[in-house]
């Protein structure tokens, strides 16, 4: 090949995003660009000691194609060629790279237009490749989310049903024999069904940033057990007595010893078990990690799997880090994240062949308590009307069963325009509710909270209870903020009805 490469020339080449390479018509390497030498993993004399038709392979679906079986095309046709997308190379280093690439013949001058090289163009975009492949996984769990709380709600108005039948079945009978221990059967069967259908919407729920001061081990015990429900691994569990409070995004926390737990799993195919434990820490000023000083909960997850080579510890929490020793659906960069939200700390410590030790510092609240639940009496009865809105009927129907039971006089409307209109109608006739509880969610219309807009502004004493096959909706948790005097996530009991009615009487 006889044509030159001059300075100008490798000054534009410079100045290109995309990596370029300017062969002779054989395969040896010219001139390229600075970019090569990273999507390629190779340095200058590598470039230069090898025949790249031979060397550089292009892969597509799984196929493996040498950049000479492209040369042949173009020598046929004297057409540039673009490869399909996706394409992906291998570099040196063994690490993948999503590229475009073009091929173009470069041709003489002369009446001939023989071709004398060619020039390659690898534009590598395997971030954005990563980022496009995380945000269509993201838009996938979004809609696996949303199906999930969807029936994970239909199911909770389902279990009210039932939950509430067995319940008044329960008020209808002597207090012993054995009708009634089968009757207690059911019912621990149904509040079985209400946890899986609680972790279920707790690991649907949609991001929230509201955070509430939780009892630790309650919360973990929760989510070990649903994680590790029909696998063949064991947790030995063991807490500090009297753990601090710590103010978490039950949601988020959720997600995250998810996730751990679910890399251990994976890690001991054969069976296994983790150790879990959590203990109170106080850090001082001068303590060897360099955190902020303060009060915090410890958590250790240790597991006995195939563990994490040394030299890769230090790019776990990297986003789009992958590797064969950490399980493809765990994200561990989501898992620091949630923990730089909750302003704590997370250690990994492993060694191939020696399992996983993570350690996890969330700051607590020693001096903070949680609110106990006030003592009430289950033969408490009450007087006066009540007001429902409830869009399923054997909901309504089992509603007004249970209050029924429970002394008062009960209506119930479909809808919120049904709601605001037996209620303008009892304070014409100077018979008000005591108390009127709102579903939160209304199929085609008006919810709880809207409605209870309405009420306001025709009474602003009017007491309510949101009501919800939500639990993790935030009016459920922080009902006060919207007006309400309570809430009830359903299924419940006839005593928690009891026990919500007696706040407010």
């Amino acid at each position: 090949m006889d044509f030159e490469i001059d300075l100008n020339l490798q000054i534009i080449l410079e100045t290109l995003d995309e990596g370029v390479i300017i062969t002779d018509l054989f395969g040896e390497v010219q001139t390229c660009n600075s970019n090569i030498y990273t999507i390629l993993g190779m340095s200058e004399l590598d470039l230069k000691t090898i025949n790249l038709f031979e060397t550089l392979n292009f892969y597509q679906n799984n196929q493996k194609t040498s950049l000479g079986f492209y040369i042949e095309k173009i020598l046929k046709t004297k057409e540039p060629l673009i490869l399909e997308y996706p394409t992906t190379i291998i570099d040196q280093k063994r690490e993948e790279h999503f590229v475009k690439v073009s091929i173009i013949p470069l041709k003489k001058t002369n009446s001939s237009h023989e071709i004398e090289g060619f020039t390659i163009f690898l534009f590598d975009y395997t971030e954005k490749y990563l980022i496009n492949q995380e945000l269509q996984k993201n838009l996938r769990l979004k809609s696996m989310s949303r199906l999930l709380s969807g029936l994970a709600h239909d199911f909770n108005n389902i279990f009210t049903t039932i939950l509430g039948n067995v319940s008044l079945a329960k008020f209808e009978i002597p207090s012993e024999g054995e009708l009634v221990n089968l009757l207690e059967d059911a019912e621990k069967g149904i509040e079985n069904a209400r946890e899986m259908t609680k972790q279920l919407l707790t690991f649907s729920a949609e991001e929230q940033k509201e955070k509430e001061l939780v009892e630790f081990p309650e919360l973990l015990n929760e989510i070990v057990k649903f994680t590790l429900s029909g696998s063949n691994i064991t947790a030995n569990i063991n807490f500090d007595d009297n753990l601090w409070p710590v103010y978490l995004n039950k949601t988020q926390i959720s997600l995250l010893f998810h996730q751990i737990i679910i890399n251990s799993v994976q890690a001991m195919p054969i069976g296994g078990s983790i150790e879990i434990s959590a203990s109170n820490v106080t850090l001082d000023e001068n303590n060897r990690f360099k955190y902020n000083p303060g009060s915090y909960i410890l958590i250790e997850f240790q597991d006995h799997g195939v563990g994490i080579p040394e030299e890769e510890i230090l790019h776990v929490f990297d986003p789009f880090f992958q590797s064969e020793y950490i399980s493809q659906d765990v994200n561990f960069s989501t898992v620091k994240n949630i923990i730089d939200q909750h302003f704590g700390f997370i250690q990994l410590h492993s060694k191939l062949g020696q399992g996983i030790k993570i350690k996890i510092y969330l700051p607590a609240e020693p001096m903070v308590q949680v609110e106990e639940e006030p003592m009430f009496h289950t033969e408490t009865k009450f007087s006066g009307k009540i007001l429902i809105m409830d869009d399923e009927e054997i909901v309504r129907k089992i509603l007004k069963k249970m209050l029924t039971q429970l002394g008062l006089e009960v209506y119930t409307a479909k809808n919120s325009q049904e709601t605001v209109q037996i209620y303008k109608e009892h304070m014409r006739a100077h018979d008000p509710f005591k108390v009127v509880i709102l579903d939160l969610t209304i199929k085609g219309g008006e919810g709880g909270v809207l409605t209870l807009q309405e009420l306001l502004r025709l009474n602003p004493s009017v007491k309510a209870v949101a009501s919800s096959g939500y639990a993790t909706d935030k009016v459920i948790v922080h009902y006060q903020d919207y007006g309400f005097s309570g809430s009830l996530v359903k299924p419940y009991k006839i005593e928690e009805l009891q026990k919500t009615l007696s706040k407010l009487y």
